[in-house]
């Protein structure tokens, strides 16, 4: 995994959560999708670098704040599935393993 990657997903999750208004779930959803063949705690990392990101630029916007918890809250969503796959066995987990964790277990970030 480069520097490019970490930076190109952090800048993409940091655009999303500013943009996404309630549409929350759907940067999780769409990270997946763009970054199909990586792991699954790298989704979680980004989700947590943009929210601190944010917090740094936008100190003191109230809407910037709630997208900062924001980051943080989907982070931590994220972060309990990765273990409860890990749970089940499987280690390292990739966003395959989410996908299919969301479409037989967990649907959360699949609807909106």
């Amino acid at each position: 995994m480069s520097f490019a990657e970490v930076e190109a997903r952090t800048n993409f999750v940091v655009e999303r959560l500013v943009s996404s208004g309630d549409d929350s779930r759907s940067v999780v959803r769409d990270l997946a999708k763009a970054w199909p063949d990586t792991r699954a705690l790298a989704l979680v990392f980004a989700l947590t670098d943009a929210a601190a990101r944010i917090e740094t630029l936008f100190d003191s916007e109230t809407e910037s704040r709630a997208a900062a918890r924001t980051g943080y809250r989907l982070a931590a969503l994220l972060a309990a599935d990765v273990y409860a796959i890990e749970a089940s066995g499987i280690a390292p987990v990739g966003v395959s393993d989410l996908q299919r964790y969301w479409h037989e277990v967990d649907p959360y970030f699949l609807t909106l």
